[in-house]
């Protein structure tokens, strides 16, 4: 799904062909990628009395999510302390976390949820902002693994400290 929000009157374009905006300027279309591999996606908004602004969005179908997901765990990071001091320095790092999911909210196409991390937790709670680009019915309580990269700090905190804030490649459910 690629949703989003563009100007009143604005025009968003995907590769080349005009996609549904209404009124308010939001849009929402789904596609879809069927060769197994990276594919990037041109996305074209504009608006009256605007310069036109393009946004290149990059998808990955793989044959296997186990597959993938051990390959993103040998280069990942996968402990709270590692992550939870200097962030701002370490954005980008890839990172594996997994845990239980404390909240979940979701909004339009997008959900934020909040991990509170097992491995590497000096003092409880260890918590993680996730950002995801679905909507999800998973719930508080939800074991899950993220893999994603760090984004920096989220704009909360918890107890005083920072909260980092990750954004989700894919989720896998645990026990």
């Amino acid at each position: 799904m690629l949703a989003g929000a563009t100007e009143r009157d604005g025009l968003v374009t995907v590769e080349g062909r005009p996609i549904t905006v209404d009124p308010s300027g939001r849009f929402a279309q789904l596609m879809s990628v069927s060769a197994i591999g990276d594919t990037t996606v041109s996305v074209r908004a504009s608006a009256p009395g605007r310069a036109p602004r393009f946004f290149p969005i990059r998808v990955k179908r793989v044959a296997s999510l186990a597959a993938e997901a051990a390959l993103f765990e040998r280069r990942a990071q996968g402990s709270y302390a590692a992550i939870a001091d200097a962030t701002e320095q370490k954005v980008g790092w890839a990172v594996v976390l997994e845990g239980k999911l404390t909240e979940v909210k979701s909004d339009g196409y997008a959900s934020s949820l909040l991990l509170d991390v097992d491995k590497g937790c000096r003092e409880p709670p260890c918590l993680v902002r996730l950002a995801l680009g679905e909507r999800t019915n998973l719930a508080p309580g939800t074991g899950v693994t993220a893999y994603g990269y760090l984004a920096g700090k989220s704009a909360e905190s918890v107890g005083g400290r920072g909260l980092p804030e990750v954004r989700v490649e894919f989720l896998r459910g645990r026990p």
